[in-house]
């Protein structure tokens, strides 16, 4: 229960939600961290339970930001492939 704690308050410190996804895939992905450490059983069930998405709620403002950055970067790409393959 303490190492489940643990990862909450460091979720709770970290910014947006994509650094809270990329640090429980770090815990899960190393491998100095055994398999059935508590950290990393914890880490799991975080995952699996879509514990990010459910807990931490991003704003109108925040999610509409997201959608246009991928827009952006969508029409970037297909410019780029469509002018230099010519």
């Amino acid at each position: 229960m303490r190492e489940f704690h643990h990862i909450i308050n460091i979720l709770d410190s970290l910014p947006n939600n994509k650094t809270r996804k990329e640090y429980l895939e770090s815990i899960r992905k190393n491998p100095n961290i055994a398999r059935h450490d508590f950290m990393r059983v914890s880490c799991n069930i975080l995952i699996q339970n879509n514990f990010i998405d459910r807990y931490y709620r991003i704003g109108f403002s925040e999610s509409v930001k997201i959608r246009g950055q991928k827009m952006i970067d969508f029409f970037e790409k297909f410019t780029k492939k469509r002018f230099f393959s010519l």
